[in-house]
């Protein structure tokens, strides 16, 4: 034994060192992967009583390690007995160590469960008033999240665990909180612990999805109905509402006995129960006095109100007021607000459900809306939050139950506004006035597309549908005013959020009111209340405006405006239909202007790629004209040089992207690219030609217009790999995230077309095309000489070139075997290391393309016939050998896909059963002749012998199941 663990001093200096030099090399280390011998770990039990932290903690984790990897012999009631006063310390690591052993104990000896349960919750009760009581209830809390991320138990121990310890734990827990008298300050932390260990308690094992924590059901069993429903409890926890250590314990666990599905009790009960939440929800209402306890009010009572029965009556008041609070600083509480307009909107929701209580919720619910609209009128700074929609989203709900209301507040402030706006510039008063009251009347218009919005998620009728007519008309009326008065002021922020929220509500006015599905009676609404002829006039009356903005905004240099006016252009014309009529109304001409068309095309390339991109959405419902008619004329109206090449390709780019599936322009643009990739590879910048090359690889949409007799999709992978080797070098000599983010797009574009279904791929061959084997093999060589290491930080590209392997595995498995078989085969075994399941379809297809029968194979294209690829593999037999050990062994340990792993099993052990045979002894060696296991490798071994059988995947996988339960029982003993 090393002299370190023979003194308790040497020892807790080389536990210090361990911790605050990280980075070096460190005795400590070599004792992490090693089996322990039972002498030192008598020697770690000895320096338990170590008050040095490192030192605590360097035994904790590395008894841990041990003991989740199965390398731990030494007695487990040994190990507990001597742990007991240690682990009983509120923060100790050993507390997780004693759990973890004593779950260890419980799934070897369910029956021992009840027993050690009851013994833990006695001495707790008994000892609360202590340090170590307070240790014990800790260790608890512990000992519940421990056994809920194990996951080696079995489905017997946890259901003696939720029907028996868990209801035992919360008996103990509840008799505290009774016991705790919440006016001893020096019982804080004992109340602290105990409500942070009822909400554990309760949570954790009952969550329905409990990872989208919003979302929790709890399917707390009716056994522990009757001590949930205590009104002693209930009491309780109401006298604990004060201020103290344990308030935000006391919000989040009531926040968890909110959360108990609504049958858990019955009748009185039930009804009680629900007022006591309800009392709850209104006291954290009325002392939230920071934006915390706001928030907290806010999680409660949107957690609370998803139990239908509770009553409006102890809470919706104070929640109301707490609204009209906040509501004087809407950015400060952006967050609670959010909660409390949910809780409020779900109440709009239940109007039917209220009972009596109908006609105080409807009043409530207008005064909420009232606050709504008044405090965001004068608290107009909330315009710069960005997910506006995102926050608001309930108030929207809120106004339907009420429109009429809502549409006259909107009205009486918007006028005010406007009138003070036209009072300000008459009497010549300040532009920060100006601007202010400007900020004002974006509000309006924002509120009014977040309202109008609500039509499509909740549905409406048709007295609402009229007022939101109307709404829309008061936003139109606006947008006129607004014209008018940015004429005679100058820019500021103020009309700039004007502008983006106008903006807003026309992308609500198109999703609304003229989508596709949009009825008859609607239209009508709209034209009588918009006193127009039809809705062409409505998009004719928005178009203006957006000319307006270019015309306007391009001459005082403010591009964000101009960029969202020319995307409202792009997203209206995306439907032919509409696309038709701009065009006939003249919109095209208006655009092109030549001014204006010359001071865009001068602003940043996104700005300039939207306006091509709106163009080209127009122009390309023109009949009957030939494509390069149509770019010539775009090149004409754009006044582009000859040599403008990057101007071109971002011109040629929306031309494509603007064309719709099975479109007659397609074929004829591709066999244009065929003539033009080649000038623009020299004569472009790399970001606009990759981005150009990913799209044009994605041939899905236009699957249909290729023939399988003609070369067309081939011609075009033939560019497509030409193009990628020539900027391939370029790409590999930029910084590390640069060269990751072009190689992302350069791999998806070949992904894209080799998924296609759409090549011949056997034509490679007869043409003697060997451009596609080269880029391939470049391909593979870039990725692997990165090592995994490198590759595993960037997880999209990660999963590219597995997909990308897959492909060539299917297409050209041959690839593989050129250069970089040894490689290919390091990087695989590296990534199934660090358990990348995405590179077992890989491998699978390496070892099917050698594979001599055809009955599993399904590779799918030419190799060279006098290749004996059998033989290239078997140079590699070691890494094979150490691959196939890392899927036996996740058969074992079920930790990647089972489906996955035994379909690369399966040809992987019939081509090597030498392989097979060895691995297969050393685990039954492993596991002392286990007959369980023995029986299970019977059965594996017979699906194999059988794969001639058509059935040959399914009969293998359904006996790696019977494999894989075995092994995992036999890894819990």
């Amino acid at each position: 034994m090393n002299l370190l663990f023979q003194n308790e001093h040497l020892f807790d200096e080389a536990c210090t060192n361990y911790f605050r030099h990280p980075n070096q090399s460190h005795v400590l280390n070599n004792y992490l992967n090693t089996p322990l011998p039972s002498d030192l770990v008598d020697q770690l039990v000895k320096f338990f009583s170590s008050r040095n932290i490192y030192t605590t903690q360097y035994i904790s984790q590395l008894l841990i390690r041990h003991l989740n990897n199965h390398t731990l012999n030494y007695s487990y009631d040994k190990l507990i007995h001597s742990l007991v006063p240690y682990a009983c310390i509120v923060g100790s690591p050993y507390s997780d160590l004693y759990c973890k052993l004593l779950i260890k104990k419980w799934n070897k000896m369910p029956d021992m469960m009840e027993q050690s349960t009851y013994e833990l919750c006695q001495a707790c009760e008994s000892k609360i008033a202590t340090e170590e009581g307070k240790g014990i209830m800790y260790l608890i809390g512990n000992l519940i999240k421990e056994f809920i991320e194990t996951k080696e138990v079995d489905s017997i121990t946890i259901q003696i665990f939720k029907e028996k310890c868990l209801l035992r734990i919360v008996e103990t827990i509840i008799t505290i909180i009774r016991w705790i008298q919440i006016e001893n300050n020096e019982q804080e932390i004992q109340c602290k612990i105990a409500l942070e260990t009822l909400k554990i308690a309760l949570e954790y094992p009952f969550s329905n999805g409990y990872e989208e924590e919003e979302d929790i059901v709890l399917e707390i069993p009716m056994g522990y109905a009757s001590i949930l429903s205590s009104i002693g409890l209930q009491e309780k926890m109401i006298r604990m509402f004060v201020p103290g250590n344990h308030l935000e314990a006391l919000v989040e666990c009531m926040i968890t006995l909110a959360s108990v599905r609504e049958n858990l009790f019955s009748g009185t009960t039930r009804q009680q129960y629900n007022e006591f939440l309800s009392k709850f929800g209104g006291m954290i209402c009325e002392a939230a006095e920071n934006e915390k306890m706001a928030v907290a009010a806010g999680r409660y009572l949107d957690r609370m109100t998803r139990t239908r029965s509770v009553k409006a009556q102890y809470h919706l008041t104070q929640a109301a007021k707490l609204i009209e609070r906040i509501s004087e600083n809407y950015l400060e509480h952006k967050n609670s607000f959010y909660y409390l307009l949910t809780t409020f909107a779900r109440w709009s929701h239940r109007l039917y459900e209220c009972g009596e209580e109908k006609g105080n919720v409807i009043e409530t619910l207008k005064e909420v809306s009232k606050s709504v609209i008044e405090g965001a009128f004068n608290n107009s700074e909330i315009i710069e939050e960005e997910d506006i929609e995102g926050i608001m989203e309930g108030f929207g709900e809120i106004t339907r139950v009420n429109l009429m209301f809502t549409v006259e507040e909107m009205t009486k402030h918007i006028e005010r506004v406007t009138k003070e706006i036209e009072h300000i510039i008459e009497i010549k008063g300040s532009l920060q006035r100006i601007q202010k009251e400007c900020e004002r009347l974006s509000i309006g218009i924002g509120l009014i597309s977040i309202i109008i919005n609500h039509q499509v998620i909740n549905g409406t009728n048709e007295t609402q549908e009229q007022l939101d007519i109307k709404l829309m008309k008061i936003g139109i009326e606006i947008i006129n005013k607004e014209m008018n008065i940015i004429k005679t002021i100058p820019f500021g922020y103020g009309v700039k959020e004007i502008e983006i929220n106008i903006l807003r509500f026309f992308e609500s006015i198109r999703n609304v009111f003229l989508n596709e599905s949009i009825s008859r009676t609607t239209e009508k609404y709209i034209i009588e209340i918009l006193e127009i002829q039809n809705l062409n006039d409505l998009i004719i009356a928005i178009m203006n405006k957006i000319i307006f903005n270019l015309h306007y905004f391009i001459d005082i240099h403010c591009e964000s405006i101009i960029k969202q006016s020319l995307l409202i252009i792009e997203k209206y014309s995306r439907k032919e239909k509409t696309s038709k009529m701009l065009l006939e109304y003249g919109l095209l001409d208006k655009i092109l202007d030549e001014p204006l068309t010359q001071k865009i095309t001068k602003l940043s390339v996104k700005t300039k790629k939207m306006f091509f991109q709106a163009i080209c959405n127009l122009i390309i419902t023109i009949p009957k004209v030939h494509f390069s008619v149509l770019l010539n004329k775009l090149e004409s109206s754009f006044h582009l040089q000859p040599n403008d090449y990057e101007s071109k390709l971002l011109l040629y780019h929306s031309f494509f992207l603007s064309l719709p599936p099975e479109s007659i322009h397609y074929l004829g643009f591709i066999d244009f690219v065929h003539k033009i990739l080649p000038i623009f590879i020299k004569n472009t910048s790399l970001p606009s030609f990759v981005s150009f090359l990913s799209d044009i690889a994605n041939i899905k949409p236009f699957r249909s217009l290729y023939s399988i007799q003609t070369p067309d999709a081939l011609i075009l992978y033939h560019d497509i790999c030409e193009s990628l080797m020539k900027i391939l070098p370029s790409i590999i000599e930029l910084n590390e995230d640069e060269m990751v983010s072009y190689l992302e797009d350069c791999i998806q574009s070949i992904n894209s077309i080799l998924s296609s279904d759409t090549i011949p791929f056997g034509a490679l061959y007869v043409y003697n095309d060997r451009t596609h084997h080269v880029l391939m093999q470049t391909i593979i060589s870039i990725c692997i000489s990165h090592k995994w290491d490198f590759v595993s930080f960037y997880p999209k590209y990660t999963k590219l070139i597995f997909t990308l392997f897959c492909n060539i595995g299917m297409v050209s498995c041959d690839d593989f075997f050129g250069n970089h078989l040894h490689e290919t085969l390091l990087f695989l075994f590296n990534a199934l290391q660090s358990g990348e399941e995405s590179a077992i379809p890989v491998f699978e297809q390496i070892i099917l393309f050698t594979f001599k029968s055809h009955l599993l194979k399904s590779v799918r294209i030419i190799t060279t016939p006098s290749t004996d690829h059998s033989l290239l593999l078997s140079q590699h037999l070691d890494l094979v050998k150490n691959i196939i050990e890392i899927l036996l062994q996740n058969l074992l340990n079920g930790n990647m896909d089972l489906y996955c792993t035994s379909k690369a099993l399966l040809p992987s052990l019939l081509l090597y059963p030498k392989i097979y045979h060895h691995l297969k002894s050393s685990l039954l060696l492993k596991y002392s002749n286990s007959p369980d296991l023995n029986l299970a490798f019977c059965q594996l071994d017979a699906s194999i012998s059988s794969s001639c059988d058509g059935d040959a995947y399914d009969n293998f996988f359904n006996a790696c199941q019977v494999f894989q339960h075995t092994s995992l029982s036999l890894l819990k003993q």
